[in-house]
């Protein structure tokens, strides 16, 4: 499959990266950050990655309403659809880099109390 600019599709991966040390909801659980990345087509070993960090990947958090916080807050579940990508995504795998989406802590999939502000 390829992308209408000619470029191969590549498959998404999912994870999750434990943050040890970081308890932002005070769950007595390490807060869990959510990436999708994409290898470029061509490689062999290890390759260069570029890290995009936002807590807009998966849209707002319109449909989060203040809620009871001693319940459990985050069931990890696999990305639908073809998931996040950006223009440099698309300008950058072609040249062999690999391209990491990181939900930022507590927005999308990724686990723990978002934080607003400084």
């Amino acid at each position: 499959m390829a992308h209408a600019d000619g470029t191969k599709a590549a498959q998404t991966h999912d994870a999750w990266v434990i943050v040890r040390g970081l308890d932002s909801d005070d769950n007595g659980r390490p807060d869990r950050v959510h990436i999708q990345y994409r290898l470029p087509a061509d490689r062999s070993g290890k390759v260069a990655a570029v890290l995009e960090a936002s807590p807009y990947l998966s849209g707002g958090n319109e449909e989060v309403r203040n809620h009871d916080v001693d319940v459990p807050l985050h069931v990890p579940q696999a990305a639908a659809g073809p998931g996040i990508q950006s223009p440099y995504e698309r300008l950058l795998r072609p040249h062999g880099y690999a391209y990491v989406y990181a939900e930022s802590i507590g927005a999308g999939s990724s686990s723990g109390c978002p934080t607003g502000g400084p």
